[in-house]
């Protein structure tokens, strides 16, 4: 214990010298603040929801992959050539006005690291790219067989200086890798018939987690709070509580919540989507259930994830007998139709919907 006092005392002194040197370090005496507790509530039980889980659409073969693909890829994608001296323009840019004031040819001989070397490292980075862990033997042959042949647009001696050097620039690098990581996606993941699970999630049997963003109160959730990203996400909440056809939603908050759904990415791996919300939404007798995403900024996986969750939902509609929809709700729409956040959206999801898909049709955004 002695030892353990005289170490802290040390560390005191040497962060006091730290300050005394202008070098400012922050301390506090105060346990770091875990967050708000999400639960969900046995008071609120008739908010419950059950969400059909269902086996995966996809699966990987790997193992005895045709390598014969690889002769389909396209040649040279980098318009690569293959010279006697490897050269390189150095330019010398002014630090102020960032233009270039000089430009220099030089040949650079660095040292070059084995073929060996160089072709585990670029297996191990298309493995991981592709997310297909554990394979690296299946892959290092494709690779091999891909620089050899196909890289450059003709066959290559890999041992050579020159080759090898192409293959440490970054670019040529990132270009292997995507090119690679894709084409063994593609080849190797099928498409299967989607089968029920014996038992659905229901969000009442969900453990309690600890949130550190923003949250809100709303009654129609079986959740004690709800947990949620951004403003966007805020207000959307507030909309689905207030509205009169929704009997009941939840704000699925990713991982916490366990519900996702695997689709297959810009990459070729698989991934998994986590929607944004449940919902359920009765208009007479009539029952829709709902998965919502609200969409800010369009990345390269958003279609992607568009289309395979519309398409789970017509597989849980298929084999539940419970109508499934999907709905995204994008960023700008939504700010016009509710005046920068500052208004609900109408009454009713049912008005909301109407009026969303006339002003996506007049294309304004």
């Amino acid at each position: 214990m002695r030892g353990q006092g005289l170490d802290s005392e040390k560390f005191e002194e040497f962060v006091k010298q730290l300050e005394v040197e202008g070098v400012g370090v922050g301390y506090t005496r105060q346990t770091p603040d875990m967050g708000q507790y999400v639960f969900p509530s046995k008071a609120k039980i008739e908010f419950d929801i059950e969400i059909p889980l269902l086996t995966p659409s996809y699966t990987r073969q790997i193992n005895g992959l045709d390598a014969s693909f690889v002769d389909d890829l396209p040649p040279n994608p980098r318009g690569l050539k293959v010279t006697e001296g490897v050269i390189n323009k150095v330019e010398l840019v002014e630090t102020v006005t960032q233009k270039t004031v000089a430009q220099k040819k030089v040949t650079i001989d660095e040292a070059v690291p084995e073929i060996n070397e160089i072709l585990i490292n670029l297996t191990n980075r298309i493995c991981k790219e592709a997310r297909i862990d554990g394979h690296f033997a299946v892959v290092y042959p494709l690779l091999r067989k891909y620089l050899k042949y196909v890289f450059f647009g003709q066959e290559v001696d890999l041992d050579n200086k020159k080759i090898r050097r192409l293959f440490t620039d970054p670019r040529n690098a990132a270009e292997i890798i995507k090119t690679l990581a894709k084409a063994i996606g593609d080849k190797s993941i099928t498409t299967i018939t989607a089968k029920m699970k014996s038992d659905p999630l229901r969000l009442s049997e969900l453990d309690g987690f600890y949130w550190k963003r923003m949250w809100d109160e709303q009654d129609k959730t079986i959740f004690n709070i709800t947990p949620c990203f951004n403003d966007f996400e805020k207000h959307f909440a507030q909309f689905l509580d207030q509205a009169y056809d929704i009997t009941k939603f939840a704000k699925l908050a990713e991982t916490y919540t366990k519900f996702s759904i695997e689709y297959i990415n810009h990459k070729g791996a698989i991934a998994y989507y986590y929607p944004d919300f449940v919902a359920e939404q009765k208009v007479d007798k009539e029952v829709i259930m709902w998965l919502i995403e609200t969409k800010g900024r369009e990345q390269e996986d958003v279609s992607l994830k568009d289309a395979r969750t519309e398409r789970w939902c017509k597989d849980a509609t298929k084999l539940t007998d419970v109508d499934w929809s999907y709905l995204k709700v994008p960023y700008n729409p939504y700010l016009r139709i509710t005046k920068s956040l500052t208004s609900m959206p109408y009454a009713t999801l049912g008005e909301f919907l109407r009026n969303l898909k006339k002003l996506m049709n007049k294309e304004i955004f």
